[in-house]
């Protein structure tokens, strides 16, 4: 074959240009059916459960429920590997019986000095030791005899009458 020719050359090179943009062509619409079946399967798949569901149902048993039902939304400025994180922390909460406002938060520290830092110990010790006097009492309290609860109740009377 003789490529010296420039119009078989042009030629060539057309024929090759036409080629991977077929290509391409061919990838993306790979790429669009290839979306259009994921979408199909998970429909498909959602019926197969129902009809399952539906089949156990009337033999007498149960089928859990689907769990990904229950996700929450993707927040806008959340990755797909963060997203994923939260649900599986919420889920883990759900699981260990606490919730959000029961599990201890973080607080930032990183913008106060050290002697803020100090008197925040400081007052975090205080609170601490507040809270062992206080259960301190109510367990002394727990283990006076019925006498000296009287004793003592009498006296809060006296005290609050003057």
């Amino acid at each position: 074959m003789d490529d010296s020719n420039p119009v078989r050359s042009f030629h060539n090179d057309d024929k090759q240009s036409r080629h991977a943009a077929h290509q391409k062509t061919v990838a993306a619409n790979r790429h669009d059916s290839q979306r259009a079946y994921d979408g199909d399967r998970h429909l498909r798949r959602l019926f197969e459960r129902q009809a399952y569901r539906k089949a156990k149902e009337e033999a007498g048993g149960t089928v859990r429920s689907y769990r990904s039902t229950k996700r929450l939304p993707r927040l806008p400025s959340e990755s797909e590997e963060e997203f994923i994180k939260r649900i599986r922390r919420e889920r883990e909460r759900e699981r260990r019986g606490v919730s959000a406002e029961t599990v201890r938060p973080y607080v930032d520290l990183s913008s106060l000095t050290l002697a803020q830092k100090a008197q925040r110990k400081a007052e975090q010790a205080a609170e601490r030791k507040r809270r062992q006097r206080a259960g301190e009492k109510a367990r002394a309290m727990d283990n006076l005899d019925p006498a000296e609860l009287q004793a003592i109740s009498a006296a809060l009377d006296e005290l609050d009458a003057i």
